[in-house]
C-alpha cells in the first residue's frame, strides 16, 4: 500500500475536543491544514472525522469493523480463531 497520500490527523482528540466545546470541525480543520504539509481535503477530513466518532460510539476499532463486516463462513480470521 504504501504511505499515505495525506499527513495523518488524531481524530479521537478532536471529536473530544469537539464533544467539549474546545472546537469546532471547521476549526480543527483549518488548525490541522496550517501544519500539515500535505493535508485531507476538508470533505475528506469531516468525513473521516464522522466514521471515527460512529464506531467510537459503537465501541468498536476501524479494524474490528472490517474484520466483523464478514459472515463467519467467510471469515478467514474468525475460522483461525475457531480453530485455536
Amino acid at each position: 500500500m504504501g504511505r499515505p497520500r495525506c499527513d495523518p490527523f488524531d481524530a479521537a482528540a478532536i471529536i473530544a475536543a469537539i464533544g467539549k466545546g474546545e472546537t469546532t470541525p471547521l476549526k480543527a480543520y483549518r488548525d490541522y491544514a496550517a501544519t500539515a504539509a500535505r493535508p485531507y481535503a476538508r470533505s475528506t477530513f469531516e468525513i473521516y472525522l464522522r466514521g471515527h466518532e460512529r464506531l467510537g460510539r459503537l465501541g468498536v476499532s476501524r479494524t474490528a469493523a472490517c474484520v466483523e463486516s464478514y459472515p463467519d463462513s467467510d471469515n478467514p480470521l474468525a475460522a483461525r480463531q475457531r480453530a485455536a
